[in-house]
């Protein structure tokens, strides 16, 4: 072992998520014991969640790596023979998870765990219960130990117009860090951002980030076809007036970008996002291997020229450009979503809009953005004109 080795000591855990190639092509994530063979349980699960849900192939390798690290502890407490005596010591699991160090060696490793993936592995962990319920193999009583029957209380979920006289809220849960106002990136750093050092590929992601809210995975799924940006696009077969992009789920991406939304989704295209993407191809265009490349963000130099880009590459660029903007926080693409979601809906654009920009299914998730931010209740106590007090009254 070498001298720089010398301080990882790898803990042996009774369960691990790991890999699954399926002869198809397609794969999942899956948790196997301690000598590698399938958790019958947990795989049926993971396996539904990934075919039968659609979830995306990282999304199952989070979900094993919760399930991983819950079927380890109940192990080793001897309890996860019996998943109802299991659900009633879910309490000192979900604090094993918030005070124990991640032992899998990788991102995280020797650290404990933030409050949203404490609360992500709860989430998981309550998603395999319903499975196990709709499968028989735990009764449904259980759900009494998983979730608690309340009147929500008023200002709970200020994004729906009636609340419900009850719900089912979840008794093993944290308070998440942005639940109240999402973190975002202004336009104002995405500005700095286009200033920065970079490439125009790196450009042209943030701006499609910021001017079109895309998620990563869409970004990273799209392909020279799905974007339409003369005024007129009849000529390819599409209706569709105006400059314009179409985001598109692909299971068969070499990248494995994935868009969260099922179906198609059709999204206008900033006059600023059409310059960058002009400049942008005459660069990857004197790349050989790139120019024969559909997808739209391909490697020009360094690793695999002309594959697609990959979401782990992709962060980094921006987190780049972040720091060479000189903005002193980890700039994540994300950010950029909620930043043009939060300046839309505070310019007064109707929510309908700014929901079918975004490909929200329900208009309850794009309620979530008017809340009022922190700087605008400022703003509002200061402008509270105040009449001049004499030095007496000010004592």
């Amino acid at each position: 072992m070498s001298a720089g080795c010398a301080d990882v000591v790898v803990v042996q855990r009774p369960f691990q998520r790991q890999r699954v190639d399926l002869p198809s092509g397609a794969r999942y994530w899956t948790v196997v014991d301690e000598r590698f063979e399938l958790v019958a349980l947990f795989d049926r699960f993971l396996f539904e969640e990934r075919f039968a849900r659609g979830r995306s192939e990282k999304t199952t390798a989070q979900y094993a790596s919760g399930l991983a690290e819950f079927g380890s502890w109940a192990v080793e407490r001897g309890l996860l023979d019996d998943l109802v005596a299991c659900a009633r010591e879910l309490g000192m699991f979900q604090l094993h998870v918030r005070t124990t160090p991640v032992a899998r060696v990788g991102r995280g490793y020797g650290q404990t765990r933030s409050g949203d993936r404490v609360a992500d592995i709860m989430a998981c962990v309550r998603s395999f219960y319903r499975f196990a319920v709709r499968h028989g193999a735990v009764s449904s009583s259980v759900n009494a130990l998983l979730y608690e029957v309340v009147e929500p209380a008023a200002g709970a979920m200020p994004w729906l117009e009636d609340l419900p006289a009850m719900v089912a809220r979840p008794v093993h849960t944290l308070r998440r860090s942005g639940e109240h106002e999402p973190r975002t990136a202004s336009l104002e750093e995405y500005v700095a951002m286009m200033a920065a050092p970079g490439a125009l590929r790196d450009k042209l992601l943030i701006s499609l980030l910021a001017l079109a809210g895309l998620r990563i995975g869409q970004a990273l799924g799209l392909r020279r076809s799905d974007l339409h940006l003369m005024e007129n696009s009849r000529a390819v077969g599409c209706a569709v007036a105006g400059p314009h992009l179409h985001v598109v789920r692909r299971e068969e991406n070499e990248n494995l970008a994935l868009s969260k939304r099922r179906r198609e989704l059709v999204v206008p295209v900033h006059p600023s996002v059409i310059t960058v993407y002009a400049a942008y191809c005459e660069e990857r265009d004197r790349v050989a291997a790139a120019a024969r490349s559909d997808f739209v963000f391909v490697n020009l130099a360094g690793g695999e020229v002309g594959r697609a880009m990959t979401d782990g590459r992709a962060r980094e660029v921006v987190a780049g450009l972040g720091r060479r903007a000189g903005i002193d926080r980890v700039v994540t693409p994300h950010q950029f979503r909620h930043g043009l979601a939060t300046e839309l809906v505070e310019s007064g654009r109707a929510l309908d809009e700014v929901q079918m920009i975004l490909g929200h299914a329900r208009v309850e998730t794009t309620r979530r953005y008017t809340r009022t931010s922190q700087e605008r209740l400022r703003a509002a106590v200061e402008s509270v004109a105040v009449p001049s007090l004499s030095p007496e009254a000010a004592r």
